[in-house]
């Protein structure tokens, strides 16, 4: 076959972690593809602010993965895919009846020898390998595991409407563990607690560790009421172990824009309410 593509790999890789199965993070170091003039001018600019696009490829070898619901791109080799679901006929009898099914426990299971890619994103991936340790993150972070970590969901209490509520997983074992966070990990504080206690008024913690505990709080009952100026909770975290913080998570679900040289925060309405 007679074509004109060069085939020029434009992937560079910018982690690796190897255990069982290998997990890479790639990121494509130019987009030129035109789609329409608003989108080109759009990744142009993004571009120019150094943000890539990324995108996680797992080698298996004779290894098996959990991932995302609906974060697989494309695969090769011999692979398969099963669901997590021990008890299938359960499930089955769900679908029949029309009941609801925890999507936050669908993690599918692929398994083989052979090459995965997951879904691209221009927000970050980070890797993590247990060993026998335990980390506890919002079903929203969660990405991709080896098989023999072990998943529990856990529902975080939190001051939002009991409708809201927010699904946490409990990742348990030894394995690599990947990781879809919102900001740079260089901008990722790391916080470790002995018999401490750390209080966040915001949803900055995308991770903690599984000895640390978990609490909401009126900030009328703690020391930074003053500092919070309002009856707001907050989230009390203590114990032995590692917090992970996100402070400049806040700045970029704001909008900013320019005017007469000088920058300005906007507040989100949206993420306002989510608050």
């Amino acid at each position: 076959m007679k074509t004109t593509v060069k085939v020029n790999n434009k992937l560079a890789m910018i982690s690796e972690m190897i255990n069982d199965s290998t997990f890479q993070i790639l990121e494509y170091e130019n987009l030129s593809g035109i789609s329409s003039v608003e989108n080109t001018i759009n990744i142009n600019r993004l571009q120019d602010c150094g943000i890539t696009l990324k995108q996680v490829k797992i080698i298996l070898d004779n290894s098996s993965v959990k991932i995302q619901s609906g974060a697989l791109s494309f695969m090769k080799g011999n692979v398969s895919i099963k669901s997590n679901i021990e008890n299938k006929t359960k499930f089955s009898q769900m679908i029949f009846k029309n009941k609801k099914i925890d999507e936050s426990m669908i993690k599918p299971i692929i398994q083989g020898k052979g090459e995965l890619f997951l879904e691209s994103s221009i927000e970050y991936f980070t890797l993590i390998e247990l060993e026998d340790d335990e980390i506890i993150v919002d079903d929203s972070v969660f990405y991709a595991c080896e098989e023999e970590i072990e998943i529990y969901k856990l529902i975080k209490k939190t001051s939002q409407i009991i409708n809201n509520e927010e699904i946490q997983l409990k990742l348990k074992g030894s394995g690599i563990v990947l990781l879809k966070i919102p900001i740079h990990e260089s901008e990722i504080l790391r916080c470790k607690l002995y018999k401490d206690r750390l209080i966040v008024k915001d949803d900055l913690v995308i991770l903690r560790t599984g000895n640390i505990k978990l609490s909401v709080e009126n900030s009328g009952n703690t020391i930074i009421r003053d500092a919070i100026d309002n009856d707001d909770k907050v989230n009390v975290y203590s114990g032995i172990g590692e917090v992970w913080i996100v402070p400049t998570k806040k700045i970029y679900n704001e909008s900013v824009t320019i005017e007469d040289d000088c920058y300005y925060v906007e507040e989100d309405d949206a993420y306002e309410e989510e608050e």
